[in-house]
């Protein structure tokens, strides 16, 4: 998506924010709707998508990612705590709210008054749960670690799992979850459905597992690799018949390819960051720019400041490296990126004036920076890139790739 650099921009609210603003990131919800509907189709039918919008969608906005595709997810949405999942329910989300990292002591009031279905991966959180009353029965998935070493219980703790789940008949086993430590990686994935095959076939034979169930496993890289099919080992055919088999994408649906995989469904970036100008001037040979001046101007050279920095999500070590683009051309960072602000050379001669809008980070359809660009240059991934954009950028949002409509800003 390219955006006019001057007149009305399809994502301004009225009046325009940029009157205040000095960066903004803009968000096309009919894109992320797309990206949605290609990774549905790659997969096929009878597969189930769950959306991630944990950590405020990747930056994208929780709230209006989540109402955008509140009628193309069934299978509901999910966040990482009991906080989220509230703000959600507060924002009008009806859906499915999974917790994927389950809840703390104190916290299961939260979760049941905001109907929010929790991961376990513990065996104090089993035991804490209160005991409901007549024939309410609370649905929970099961996380069971296969190699990720962090939350879920071990597949040989299955035993003490179905000890505690025997004497709990108002605790419904709605899902079977892992996280896969290597998607990207087939085989590690393949060997990692096979622990998984062990607790299953546990918690059948207890009669623990409900008629129809979920399974779910692959992320954005599983879902590349082709790591989120089913590949459970030794499963009898009418279980797997009752079981139903989701993905959790996250980086994907927000249009970046996953770890070390080709994108091979076409999605494309949901987010754009931009910046304005606050200054623009020649300064001339010699000149050596922001802290330590570690370049100095070769020749006389027009520099523009934007009004971005690392408080804003801009790495300090794109310092030098980083580029905006702005009326067809590559902008390159000047010396360090500062905490509110960056420099760009501008060239010799060009038309930008003070109060220009730059691109800093772009969507992929430019010669703007990405966020794989960005994570590339400092030495990360494009997951914390685009967690790490500060909330001081509003976030402007577009319903409809197809039409110039009217954009709300973030509430």
């Amino acid at each position: 998506m390219c955006l006019p650099e001057t007149g009305q921009s399809p994502f301004e609210s009225n009046p325009p924010s940029d009157i205040l603003e000095r960066s903004r990131v803009l968000i096309d919800l009919g894109m992320v709707k797309s990206n949605l509907k290609k990774i549905r189709h790659y997969l096929g039918a009878g597969v189930g998508v769950l959306p991630v919008v944990k950590s405020d969608a990747y930056g994208h906005g929780m709230i209006r990612v989540s109402q955008a595709l509140s009628r193309e997810v069934p299978e509901g949405v999910a966040v990482m705590s009991p906080g989220e999942g509230m703000t959600l329910r507060q924002a009008g989300i009806k859906g499915r709210i999974i917790l994927m990292s389950g809840f703390l002591p104190g916290e299961w009031e939260s979760v049941i008054s905001s109907r929010l279905t929790p991961v376990l991966h513990h065996p104090d959180q089993v035991a804490s749960i209160p005991k409901q009353e007549g024939s309410r029965r609370v649905p929970v998935h099961l996380k069971f670690d296969t190699g990720m070493g962090r939350l879920g219980f071990l597949p040989e703790q299955v035993h003490e799992l179905v000890n505690l789940l025997k004497d709990r008949p108002d605790i419904m086993v709605e899902g079977i979850m892992t996280h896969f430590a290597s998607g990207e990686d087939l085989d590690a994935t393949v060997e990692a459905w096979r622990k998984l095959s062990y607790p299953i076939l546990e918690l059948e034979r207890e009669k623990l597992l409900p008629e129809r169930f979920v399974i779910h496993a692959g992320n954005s890289s599983a879902i590349l690799s082709g790591g989120w099919k089913n590949h459970l080992a030794g499963m009898p055919p009418d279980l797997i018949e009752r079981a139903s088999i989701w993905v959790r994408p996250g980086l994907l649906l927000y249009g970046f390819e996953g770890e070390n995989v080709s994108n091979q469904l076409g999605v494309t970036g949901c987010m754009e960051v931009e910046s304005r100008l606050l200054s623009v001037r020649s300064l001339p040979s010699g000149t050596g720019i922001s802290y330590g001046s570690t370049i100095h101007l070769k020749e006389s050279t027009t520099v523009g400041v934007a009004g971005m920095g690392y408080s804003d999500g801009l790495p300090r070590l794109l310092s030098n490296r980083g580029w905006a683009y702005s009326q067809g051309r590559v902008l390159p960072f000047l010396g360090r990126v500062c905490m509110d602000m960056v420099m760009l050379d501008l060239g010799k001669t060009g038309t930008h004036r003070i109060g220009d809008w730059v691109t800093v980070l772009g969507n992929g359809k430019t010669g703007a920076m990405t966020a794989g660009d960005v994570a590339g240059i400092s030495g990360t991934i494009p997951y914390e890139i685009l967690c790490l954009l500060g909330r001081r950028s509003p976030r402007l949002y577009r319903e409809n790739s197809t039409t110039e409509t009217s954009i709300d800003e973030d509430p």
